[in-house]
């Protein structure tokens, strides 16, 4: 027997309680966070272009302009943040993404569809390791391709992990995929609900309660140090509704009280982002340039998408070579070698691709 769910029922079954997972430390890769033991709040931010539903009709929001005027209001509190963008959130919107970087704000993935497990079959969808890591990996290669860097190895699925225990086994596969490839799941322990406007809260009494900006800020006080807080960088409601952006001042001025501050998911776990490891690399380099290349090839290997990058650099010191990360690596088709007038040859062999960089 199938099970139809209406659209806005969907949004709804995210909201199912799973046991949390607290863990702190290095990045657990493959784990499913909902806390970071500290004394630390993490604000988190979700953003897909929007798309009309029963609850919301895009043309009835403002959303873009939500964005950078959330933007605003973090540069001026001084709050770094994670974000989770759709990989086609970021190729619709590069200059956002670009002014969110530039901020110190690190994104992570928020897949590319944003289709909820419900909608699977509808749309011929076939919830497989080949299917997972293309919207994983999406925002990864948005964000190379519109020139703004990479993504950290943080995901959330959408809608949240819980909605995927309606697949037999789904969430279990995805945790294991996700493992492979180095990425770690971030849940949330409160929901700011800040999608749910008045006009959507009057389709039926299912959904959870409008908020007010001071209920949202009470909801993320009463949960304290270790809060991962769930909210939208693109506006859910009208601006005659409070949302997000209203409630950011006062809650600092409380955190503060309480000797909390706000921080960014690696912050919380200890990992450095690749923007800020691309400064550290920048300034070792120098250093490197002093050795003498060596005469042999040296050789890398990388993990990239479902392939073994096999990468033969010649006349490089050993360790340009061991200091060689996928930054060094755009798209499939390109290899970008690290010395000025480098020409590179590509050949695909299968499974295997392998890059000679040859001065």
């Amino acid at each position: 027997m199938i099970v139809r769910f209406s659209k806005p029922l969907r949004r709804v079954i995210a909201l199912i309680a799973i046991p949390a997972l607290s863990l702190s430390g290095a990045a657990p890769i493959g784990a499913n966070l909902h806390r970071i033991p500290g004394s630390a709040v993490f604000l988190t931010f979700d953003a897909h272009p929007c798309k009309d539903t029963m609850l919301h009709k895009c043309e009835d929001l403002p959303a873009i302009d939500g964005a950078w005027k959330l933007l605003d209001t973090l540069r001026a509190n001084g709050i770094r943040s994670t974000f989770f963008f759709t990989g086609q959130f970021i190729e619709k919107y590069p200059d956002i993404v670009r002014r969110a970087l530039q901020d110190g704000h690190e994104i992570g993935s928020h897949l590319n569809s944003h289709t909820h497990p419900l909608e699977f079959q509808e749309k011929h969808i076939t919830l497989n390791k080949t299917w997972f890591m293309n919207e994983l990996l999406s925002a990864d290669r948005a964000l190379v391709k519109t020139g703004n860097g990479h993504a950290v190895k943080f995901f959330r699925m959408p809608y949240g992990l819980a909605s995927y225990s309606v697949l037999p086994g789904a969430r279990r596969n995805i945790l294991q995929w996700a493992q492979e490839a180095g990425y770690t799941h971030v849940d949330w322990s409160v929901d700011t609900l800040d999608w749910i406007s008045r006009d959507a809260r009057s389709h039926g009494s299912f959904l959870p309660p409008y908020l007010t900006s001071r209920q949202m800020e009470e909801r993320v006080i009463a949960d304290r140090g270790g809060a991962i807080v769930l909210s939208h960088l693109t506006r859910y409601r009208p601006f005659g509704e409070p949302s997000v952006n209203e409630m950011i001042p006062d809650l600092l001025v409380r955190l503060k009280k309480q000797n909390l501050r706000t921080a960014r998911i690696s912050d919380g776990l200890g990992v450095v982002p690749p923007a800020e490891l691309a400064v550290v690399k920048e300034e070792s380099v120098r250093e490197v340039q002093k050795e003498t290349p060596v005469a042999a090839v040296n050789k890398c290997n990388y993990s990239w998408d479902f392939k073994r990058v096999h990468i033969c650099i010649t006349g490089m010191t050993e360790s340009d070579c061991a200091g060689l990360e996928e930054s060094f690596l755009s798209r499939e088709e390109e290899c970008i070698c690290t010395k000025p007038g480098v020409k590179y040859n590509l050949q695909n062999l299968g499974e295997l691709v392998q890059i000679s960089c040859k001065l």
